[in-house]
């Protein structure tokens, strides 16, 4: 509705320049436009002045709202008759409530979690594993072909120092500072001690512990999330026959320093070969977006990544233009850090020394979805602190509960209906049409049909800028609208028709409730 809305208030007003005409949602859950200042701006004339020479056009060629001019903003008031459509939807065919075609099944790979298989997964992994997931999901409804994978680092340095670590645990070499000791490791590697006396090249035995670590250690967290992947994608498979492909394509660009390749950039040159032959990651990047991109024809590219690698996803995009992809093809969501908040201190973590506060530990404390729900609550670009205390909370505080509880008291009302009034099917109790008779004068149930129809929108803008934390900001805002009018409607009422429409309704909006649980990845659950 949104975007349409946008085409033809662009059309109508005729404005020469490529301003942005947003539509914004006011608290009654009807659109707002800025257009009249854009059309002001560009005329030298009042926002009002506006309203008044274009008010007929509008009125003609939106019939689906009431107009009004509103300190200079232009008001559309959602007709009621509009909202019929999203209550028969919401009420019989709930999953079309988010689907759109607006990707055309263009081909996208969402890159994310990509940890390397050194250990389990912490709170950084976990907030990158959310974010991704979801970020997927949206796009799939909003009509795009998605790819999930996981970007498995599999050699280089980091695998040749888990092989020394276990090299050293098992006494065949000296310990050292950087190597990995967390309990972790110490138990892989007991588990695992006839191959680590069996094999003495550590890369090798790096790399097939790393195996270990996936398999057992990281697979079965991801598990826990309900986040499955498509692909596990090998670091390995990049040599020699992409590198054969990719390192011609881009040698004018290149030069010995040192005894090292470099890349030469603008903003930093890069490292590609060590002077002792390693391949760096930096170029692993590089032939993987170009496996993506040219070996697999992915339309756009997604990748989740830490805030420490800001400047790193800078240069492998300025690299890929050398290889003629362009920049807007390849987009990266940042997040910053999660630290947990305990007793009002915040816990201090190390990751090489096994201090750290695994993923596992957190869902243990609180259940997953709980973790999910405040990972995905907060922007990306902001830090996260998770508050242990508060997270153990069931109350109306703790936001998740609030949500959740919301639908479960609505599954309650139904639950009741059926024994006390022996009721099979809520949503044939009436005929869609009889039951929004009764519905329709009802300014609150309005106000959440609203919300609902304007929830493809929200996908939709989520899928073009991927701030993915407005959803559960949506639904919370939503929950508020559907708390009150549970308290302030009496459901179970003697007249049958009015009962039977208000529990048609409450199907409908725990449908929606369902589907926008769904969206973000967690449970709705039926009794708590």
């Amino acid at each position: 509705m949104k975007i349409e809305l946008e085409k033809k208030l662009k059309r109508i007003f005729n404005l020469k320049q490529e301003p942005q005409v947003k539509i914004i949602l006011n608290e009654y859950g009807d659109l707002a436009s800025n257009v009249l200042f854009l059309w002001a701006q560009e005329n030298k004339k009042t926002p009002f002045a506006g309203f008044e020479l274009f008010k007929e056009k509008l009125q003609q060629e939106l019939k689906d709202f009431e107009i009004e001019f509103l300190n200079g903003y232009l008001n559309f008031k959602i007709k009621p008759e509009i909202l019929f459509s999203t209550f028969k939807l919401a009420l019989k065919k709930p999953a079309k409530i988010s689907l759109t075609n607006f990707g055309h099944n263009q081909k996208v790979i969402v890159e994310f979690v990509s940890a390397n298989p050194t250990g389990p997964l912490h709170l950084g992994n976990g907030r990158n594993a959310i974010l991704g997931e979801v970020i997927a999901r949206v796009l799939k409804k909003t009509g795009f072909k998605v790819t999930k994978e996981y970007y498995n680092n599999d050699r280089g340095n980091q695998i040749k120092i888990l092989g020394l670590s276990a090299l050293s645990i098992v006494g065949k070499i000296k310990k050292e500072n950087e190597f990995y000791q967390g309990k972790y490791f110490i138990d892989l590697v007991n588990k695992n001690k006839g191959l680590c006396f069996k094999i003495d090249q550590p890369e090798y035995l790096g790399y097939l512990l790393s195996k270990k670590i996936l398999e057992f250690l990281i697979k079965p967290t991801l598990k826990t999330l309900q986040i499955k992947f498509d692909s596990f994608f090998s670091e390995r498979k990049l040599y020699p026959e992409i590198y054969n492909k990719v390192l011609p394509k881009i040698k004018k660009y290149t030069y010995i320093k040192d005894g090292a390749l470099w890349l030469k950039l603008k903003t930093k040159d890069e490292v590609l070969i060590k002077k002792d032959g390693e391949y760096t990651y930096f170029l692993s990047d590089i032939l993987y977006h170009f496996h993506k991109f040219r070996i697999r024809n992915f339309k756009y590219g997604i990748n989740v990544l830490g805030a420490d690698h800001l400047d790193h996803a800078r240069r492998v995009k300025e690299a890929l233009n050398l290889l003629g992809i362009k920049e807007n093809k390849l987009r990266f969501i940042i997040y910053q850090l999660v630290y947990v908040k305990k007793g009002g201190q915040i816990l201090k973590m190390s990751k090489r020394k096994g201090d750290i506060i695994l993923l596992d530990d957190l869902i243990k404390e609180v259940g997953s979805d709980l973790v999910k729900f405040y990972f995905l609550l907060h922007p990306p670009q902001t830090h996260l602190i998770f508050d242990l205390d508060l997270a153990k909370k069931k109350s109306e505080e703790n936001l998740y509960w609030y949500v959740v509880y919301t639908g479960a008291r609505l599954a309650s009302i139904l639950r009741k209906a059926k024994k006390e009034k022996k009721i099979n099917k809520i949503e044939n109790l009436l005929d869609p049409k009889k039951a929004w008779e009764e519905i329709k004068e009802n300014e609150l149930a309005l106000e959440i049909l609203k919300r609902i129809l304007l929830w493809k929108d929200i996908l939709i803008e989520i899928a073009k800028s991927l701030e993915v934390s407005l959803l559960p900001q949506y639904l919370i805002e939503t929950a508020k609208k559907i708390n009150t009018l549970y308290e302030k409607e009496k459901i179970l009422e003697k007249d049958f028709k009015k009962m039977s429409a208000k529990l048609m309704l409450i199907q409908a909006i725990i449908n929606f409730l369902k589907e926008g649980f769904e969206t973000i990845n967690i449970e709705f659950l039926e009794k708590v």
